[in-house]
C-alpha cells in the first residue's frame, strides 16, 4: 500500500505511543517531505481524534509551526472541528494524550531532541482523594494495575486481603494505598488503571472507571500528583457526578 510509504505509530485507542517513537515519526515526516516539494503527508486513526491528534499535534512543534503545546492542540482541535455539523470539540481531549504532547514540547524545546532516561521508580503510595462519591464509597470495589515497558508489573484490589488493609480517611474524604515492598520498579511510560465492581461506577475509555499515562522521566519529585481534568475518563463532565470537584490521584515514590 502506497510503495510502502507508510509509518506506523502503534498506539492503543485512547491511549499515547512511546515518546521516541514520537521522535522518529517527526524524523520520518521531515525526511519525505524535505526529499520533495510535492509531497504530502496523511494521518489518520479509527476515528482521526485522539492518537491522529497526538501525532499532528507533536509535528506541529516539530516543524515549528508552534513552541507552545497548549496552542497546538488548540490550533487541531478547531481545525478538526466541524461547527457546521456540531458544537462537540473534536480534537484532542484525553488528558494523557494532551499530556504526553506537552512531554514532547519540553524534549523538542528544552532538551534538544532527546527523551529523558526511562528512571526507575517505585510508587510507595496511591492516595485518592474524593472517594465517598466513587463506588462504595471507600475503595472496597476497586482493583488496579500497573503497566510499564507494556507489561502488567502488578494487579491487586485496593482492599488486598493478603496485606494491610488500605487507610481510608472519611473526614478527609481519601483513601491511602500502601504498596511497600510489593511494589514493582517502573521506568519510561507507565500506565496505572483503576477497574471497579460497582455498576454506579461509569465505565469510559478503557473499559475501566479510570487512567493515566506519565513518563518517569518527567517526575521531578517524589510525588506526582493528577486533579480530574488530568485524569482519562473523569475529564469527562458526564461522570462528575461520581468524580466530584476534588477527585484526585497521588502517587508517592519511594527514595
Amino acid at each position: 500500500m502506497f510503495k510502502d510509504r507508510v509509518y506506523r505509530l502503534k498506539t492503543d485507542d485512547h491511549n499515547v505511543p512511546k515518546l521516541r517513537e514520537l521522535l522518529e515519526f517527526c524524523n520520518d515526516v521531515r525526511e519525505w517531505l524535505n526529499s520533495d516539494s510535492e509531497n504530502v503527508v496523511a494521518m489518520h486513526c479509527k476515528g482521526g481524534k485522539g492518537r491522529t491528534g497526538t501525532a499532528i499535534c507533536t509535528w506541529l512543534l516539530a516543524c515549528e509551526k508552534f513552541r507552545v503545546a497548549k496552542e497546538s492542540l488548540e490550533y487541531f482541535g478547531k481545525r478538526r472541528t466541524d461547527l457546521t455539523v456540531g458544537k462537540t470539540f473534536q480534537g484532542v481531549e484525553t488528558p494523557s494524550q494532551s499530556r504526553f504532547v506537552g512531554y514532547m514540547e519540553k524534549i523538542i524545546y528544552d532538551l534538544n531532541w532527546i527523551v529523558p532516561e526511562d528512571i526507575p521508580r517505585k510508587i510507595s503510595q496511591i492516595i485518592i482523594e474524593g472517594i465517598k462519591s466513587v463506588g462504595n464509597g471507600n475503595g472496597s470495589d476497586l482493583r488496579f494495575q500497573i503497566i510499564t515497558d507494556g507489561k502488567v508489573t502488578l494487579e491487586r484490589a485496593v482492599n488486598d486481603k493478603l496485606g494491610q488493609m488500605e487507610d481510608v480517611n472519611d473526614e478527609l474524604d481519601k483513601i491511602t494505598i500502601t504498596l511497600e515492598e510489593k511494589s514493582p520498579v517502573i521506568a519510561g511510560e507507565t500506565k496505572i488503571i483503576f477497574f471497579s465492581s460497582n455498576k454506579n461506577v461509569p465505565v469510559g475509555y478503557d473499559k475501566c472507571a479510570f487512567y493515566f499515562w506519565f513518563h518517569t522521566g518527567f517526575v521531578q519529585d517524589d510525588s506526582f500528583l493528577l486533579t480530574r481534568n488530568e485524569l482519562d475518563n473523569p475529564h469527562k463532565k458526564k461522570t462528575w457526578k461520581t468524580f466530584r470537584f476534588n477527585f484526585s490521584v497521588e502517587l508517592k515514590f519511594s527514595q
